[in-house]
């Protein structure tokens, strides 16, 4: 799984004419909403990457769940340690056309439930 969460944070950094990379779309009002804005830059820091890794884990578990078992076998092998970026941007392309717009979502959704959370528990 390490290397297909590495596979999306280089497709999101590549992205960039596309789609807002993951950390400035996170970025964008998530401090504020959470009520990190007067938090240390640290604590603002690992807040992002708790975010960054849980809006990853949604756009995985998504993908993988609308996979049959022998196209989620080829997506293991296409994704993994020392697949081609070449192949992969295939394997989206033809069995994930959506791609962009899965991320888009689950990082929605995973701003909004971090942020229900932080605000019903005062936890942030």
């Amino acid at each position: 799984m390490m290397y297909i969460i590495s596979f999306f944070k280089k497709v999101f950094s590549r992205e960039k004419r596309r789609i807002m990379d993951l950390e400035a779309f996170i970025r964008l009002n998530i401090i504020e909403a959470a009520g990190l804005g007067s938090a240390s830059e640290e604590t603002k820091k690992e807040f992002l990457q708790k975010l960054s890794d849980l809006a990853i884990s949604r756009v995985f578990e998504r993908i993988e769940g609308g996979l049959s078992q022998e196209k989620s076998r080829e997506f293991y092998r296409v994704f993994g340690q020392d697949g081609d970026p070449d192949q992969k941007d295939e394997f989206l392309r033809v069995h994930i056309p959506d791609f962009e717009k899965i991320i888009v979502e689950e990082t929605l959704l995973a701003k909004k439930e971090i942020v229900d959370v932080a605000t019903k528990t005062n936890v942030i």
